[in-house]
């Protein structure tokens, strides 16, 4: 069984990689595999010219690895700042395992609806990928559980080496990636489609995310409240330090608020019908 050295032991120099890999060894091996897989997923679409809502078959499972690789390479390098005596636990170890153990259910599901050209999501006529649907929704909110989990533990880890300003940072940035995703994904799912007004179609979205350029779509909410875990910790990173260091849990509080009011607006954006980027033709 692979566990993290010791944070005296982690503190040694070494690659980016080898940093960043035994923070979380099971971790970042489970990102790695999901890495593995987006070529031969960019192959399948390259061969396989079949489409859905306009788009490649495959569009959408490389899509869903390349946010698992963000999501679970995140996890990774934030739990370094876990307690060492908290990541020895039983509990903790089987937690990590069953955190890596939904995919072995989320991504066949999807590769397989890929295969047999069905969509994955909002199906409710397939025989079997109807009722998968919503299993695969308790799954994914397992799944992304581990944001708050690791909010949690970083919070209470009283020997972080984290300054005060970033870690609140961090914690808040955890807690509303959590909150946030739940709740959108809760409402997505309770819907026929991800598009509010507009075209019901992607062939003409914007590029790269694919959202709609004329009409609402709550995958932008459901985007901007997945990565907050990343964008968080990165505004705070460039920001001022030295002002926030001064008042830690108030500077933290004002940057997770204006955040949750982005998330408010574009939520409220798309339930309207108008588009996130109005002004792109």
């Amino acid at each position: 069984m692979l566990v993290r050295a010791p944070s005296h032991e982690r503190a040694r120099t070494g690659s980016f990689f080898e940093l960043w890999y035994w923070r979380e060894p099971l971790l970042a091996r489970t990102t790695l595999i999901v890495l593995a897989l987006i070529p031969l997923l960019m192959v399948a679409a390259s061969i396989d010219e079949r489409t859905i809502n306009g788009v490649n078959i495959w569009a959408k499972p490389i899509k869903f690895n390349v946010s698992i690789v963000a999501y679970l390479g995140t996890l990774t390098w934030f739990a370094g700042w876990v307690n060492d005596a908290v990541v020895m636990r039983f509990s903790y170890r089987v937690y990590v395992r069953v955190l890596c153990g939904t995919l072995l259910f989320m991504l066949p599901w999807l590769y397989s609806a890929a295969l047999i050209g069905e969509p994955a999501h909002f199906n409710r006529d397939h025989p079997i990928l109807a009722p998968m649907y919503s299993l695969m929704g308790v799954v994914s909110v397992l799944f992304t559980t581990g944001a708050i989990v690791y909010a949690v533990l970083i919070a209470n880890n009283r020997k972080s080496p984290l300054p005060a300003y970033f870690r609140h940072a961090v914690v808040c940035s955890l807690a509303i990636s959590f909150i946030f995703t739940v709740v959108m994904a809760g409402e997505l799912a309770s819907m026929d489609s991800h598009w509010i007004g507009g075209t019901a179609s992607d062939e003409n979205g914007l590029w790269l995310f694919g959202w709609s350029r004329d009409g609402g779509d709550l995958r932008v909410a459901h985007f901007f409240a997945l990565h907050a875990m990343q964008i968080l910790p990165l505004v705070a990173l460039i920001s001022l330090p030295s002002i926030f260091a001064t008042r830690p849990r108030l500077s933290a509080a004002i940057l997770s608020l204006l955040y949750c009011g982005f998330l408010l607006y574009v939520y409220l954006q798309a339930k309207n019908g108008s588009p996130f980027l109005a002004f792109v033709n």
